[in-house]
């Protein structure tokens, strides 16, 4: 980043900006889920888990744009992130 470069920083920059977008998504989908989908309830808790699974990643973005988080962390907090996806799959989990 711009912090290594010494007459780049004083520029300023605005880093979590993405939060608008991510917010704006969530924002869309939690009216098309109130709009669509009110009697299937096996779908609302897969649906329910792929919001949560995509909240946490906001999340992770945001704190990585503001607390400028180390790559081990980058690495484990994604497949924290997975295990409500994980808990409510029902498929088959065998690879051939």
């Amino acid at each position: 980043g711009k912090r290594f470069i010494p007459e780049m920083r004083d520029i300023k920059v605005p880093e979590a900006l993405g939060i608008v977008p991510a917010i704006g998504f969530l924002c869309c989908i939690i009216f098309a889920q109130w709009v669509f989908g009110k009697d299937d309830v096996e779908m609302m808790v897969t649906f329910n888990s792929a919001l949560i699974s995509v909240c946490f990643m906001v999340l992770l973005g945001f704190m990585d744009d503001v607390l400028d988080l180390p790559w081990r962390a980058k690495l484990i907090l994604p497949l924290v992130a997975t295990f409500p996806l994980l808990c409510t799959y029902s498929g088959s989990t065998s690879i051939v």
